[in-house]
């Protein structure tokens, strides 16, 4: 649907919850932000663009905000339709929206390190979602400007902490920003309200300081790839609040039992988690925030990683 003149915003069932798709339009730019999975375009972007009669004979820049499949995927089916729009993303995603089996094994597979693996299938699935890789044209820093007409200029911001490159978009104009993953409140939902899955955010630090970068923005909406829209300032307000919330949540729980354990491991702080922290069926993307967190609290010269027998062990340090 065109939530304002010119942008539209694209609600895709995906799995067991939404996607949603975001299209600016101006007089002088078309702005593609995410392209779903590799079959997104042909089933849904496509169509939406014939069915609205959208003019694509403007100038098209396509922006990946991240690489994740479900919003980098259909990025090389895009390109073949349209040849001369721009593909742009973050310079620190580069190298994975340009070759898929490399991105499989940086977001999919980190974990496989600690003793946690995918089903095969589950790996032939997330391959053949994140499509072929596609060259990227236009290199980001985070810190951008696109003219879509002579009145209607967006800014691109990196909003890292979900994926290291991650980046947002801000429309000062409409007063919102389109944040797709940039920040994920305490739970992504299923399409019926429940909880599908944990905030998937792999570097803590960054994280929080995205949470704040999002609230300085002061804008009155915000554009989100899985949650409905979020507007007024105190709904934005308490989504922003709860998502750093969470993050404190996953710290007390890895010193909880760290006190209860002396040491840990990884692989038990995911098996032990309870339903406050993820789905019981989905535990095993609490490896995300849960890595970011043990990360953190190594920074702040609390714990220690040390290897021992080919595994990973967290101790408190001594001092």
């Amino acid at each position: 649907m065109e939530v304002h003149q010119g942008f539209h915003r694209i609600e895709v069932p995906y799995q067991n919850r939404y996607l949603y798709q975001h299209i600016l339009i101006g007089n002088e730019k078309l702005l593609i932000i995410d392209t779903g999975i590799n079959s997104t375009p042909e089933e849904v972007l496509l169509p939406y663009l014939n069915e609205k009669n959208i003019n694509t004979n403007l100038d098209i820049y396509i922006l990946i905000t991240h690489c994740d499949a479900d919003h980098c995927g259909g990025a090389s089916v895009l390109k073949k339709y349209f040849p001369n729009a721009k593909i742009m993303a973050h310079q620190r995603e580069v190298p994975y929206l340009e070759n898929p089996t490399l991105n499989l094994s940086y977001r999919y597979g980190e974990f496989e390190s600690i003793g946690i693996k995918r089903s095969p299938k589950k790996y032939e699935q997330l391959l053949q979602a994140l499509g072929e890789g596609v060259k990227v044209d236009i290199e980001l820093n985070g810190n951008e400007k696109i003219s879509l007409s002579k009145d209607w200029e967006v800014k691109i911001i990196n909003s890292p902490g979900h994926t290291a490159g991650h980046v947002l978009v801000y429309d000062s104009l409409n007063k919102c920003a389109i944040i797709t993953d940039a920040v994920l409140g305490n739970a992504i939902l299923t399409r019926t309200g429940k909880k599908a899955l944990c905030p998937t955010y792999r570097y803590t630090n960054e994280y929080l300081r995205t949470i704040e970068i999002v609230r300085e923005l002061n804008v009155n909406i915000l554009y989100t790839s899985h949650f409905p829209i979020i507007d007024g300032k105190q709904r934005i307000s308490d989504f922003l609040n709860e998502s750093r919330e969470y993050v404190f949540l996953v710290e007390k729980y890895i010193h909880e039992k760290m006190k209860q354990n002396g040491e840990l491991t990884l692989k038990l702080l995911i098996e032990e988690a309870d339903d406050s922290l993820s789905p019981t069926d989905r535990k095993i993307d609490l490896y995300y925030c849960l890595q970011g967190g043990l990360e953190r609290i190594k920074e702040q010269g609390l714990f220690e990683l040390i290897k021992l027998n080919g595994q990973e062990i967290w101790k408190k340090c001594e001092n």
